[in-house]
């Protein structure tokens, strides 16, 4: 019996969501985020990860030049932000856009993380971060921007990782919500 598409996207959520209970269960302490993909194909990939603490994270190995959409809806510390930003940047994310409170700050954080990767020197022009910051703008208008938006010099950008920093999980949502634009 063959799995189809839809089978196994409906399976990664399954056990996407298991994972996240039992991490909830022991109350934040045995994270191991490996960032489960909401849906992804051959062609392209979009992973949704949900944060609701300040905790390490890494990119999956086969994302090595994509967008990033970082919504905020909770207070993230600077010192995690310079973090994660650092790591985007290291990972090859060459488009970073934020969205929700302090999301200008998100953008000169990753600019900095850029800066700072290549010692605030030279650059290979094909891995400059191009950082866009919405706090005018709807979370529908950010993610219809991140869509549409993003193409980066000759490199088109079909993946995309979301990161969200938030109370409340809402992987299916913003998935349903980018794939419809």
């Amino acid at each position: 019996m063959e799995v189809g598409y839809a089978d196994k996207l409906a399976i990664l959520r399954s056990f996407s969501k298991v994972r996240f209970d039992v991490n909830v269960i022991d109350h934040f302490c045995s994270y191991n985020l490996d960032f489960c993909p909401v849906a992804s194909s051959s062609s392209n990939m979009f992973k949704y990860v949900f944060l609701p603490a300040d905790i390490p994270i890494s990119v999956p190995k086969e994302m090595t030049k994509f967008k990033c959409l970082i919504l905020i809806e909770r207070e993230v510390g600077n010192d995690y932000r310079n973090e994660v930003s650092e790591v985007l940047v290291k990972a090859g994310c060459l488009y970073a856009l934020a969205w929700g409170l302090n999301c200008s700050g998100w953008d000169d954080s990753v600019d900095w993380a850029f800066l700072g990767h290549y010692d605030y020197g030279e650059y290979p022009e094909e891995k400059f971060v191009m950082t866009t910051w919405h706090d005018n703008e709807t979370l529908e208008e950010t993610v219809n921007f991140a869509r549409h938006c993003t193409k980066y010099s000759d490199v088109k950008l079909d993946d995309i990782l979301v990161l969200d920093f938030a109370k409340q999980e809402r992987g299916v949502f913003v998935e349903d919500l980018y794939l419809s634009m």
